[in-house]
């Protein structure tokens, strides 16, 4: 995203235009379990249950880019439209993905079947974490966290300090020590 910031920034510059605002829906999650092997109307469900902010007056009658890594049911999307729309929020609304699956044929658990294709063990994301271009996202983090014990200490005690701490941040960041079933393994 700071890549894309960047370059928009740029554009704008040269247009005279001013720069671009970062701003964020605020979500309090309310789940744990890994949509990537639901469909679109489990995902909805799953979703709808959390609680959303945003601040309306900053976004409103602005154009705004809504970024997302992939899009493969549309439920993101259709929560935030949703969102916008509860909180009467006028402007330009755009939606921008790195990729999308566009075959209606395959199911959205093909998202599990690439999100876990080269992980089969803990070893297996320890190495994935050391490698130079590993980058965290929720997904890694909510797994690591419902690791049973044993597991969870192999992969704390085998990244690094900085690693651990980045982890801890993102986690607290998600509220996710306010989740039942992650609570005990995020304290440990």
């Amino acid at each position: 995203m700071r890549i894309l910031q960047k370059h928009l920034n740029k554009f704008l510059f040269a247009q005279q235009r001013p720069a671009c605002k970062e701003n964020k829906i605020y979500r309090q999650q309310t789940y744990v379990e890994d949509y990537g092997n639901m469909d679109y109307a489990q995902r909805v469900q799953l979703i709808s249950n959390d609680t959303y902010y945003l601040d309306r007056h900053f976004i409103s009658g602005k154009l705004c880019i809504f970024l997302d890594d992939i899009k493969i049911t549309g439920s993101h999307e259709y929560t935030v439209k949703k969102i916008l729309s509860q909180y009467d929020v006028s402007g330009q609304f755009f939606f921008l993905y790195f990729a999308e699956l566009i075959n209606p044929a395959i199911h959205p658990r093909i998202e599990n079947y690439y999100n876990y294709f080269d992980v089969k063990t803990t070893r297996d994301i320890i190495r994935i974490m050391n490698s130079g271009s590993f980058r965290f996202n929720t997904r890694i983090v909510k797994y690591i966290l419902l690791l049973d014990t044993a597991a969870f200490t192999g992969v704390i005690t085998n990244i690094s300090r900085r690693k651990r701490s980045e982890l801890l941040d993102l986690a607290i960041s998600n509220n996710y020590h306010q989740i039942k079933t992650i609570s005990k393994t995020f304290h440990y």
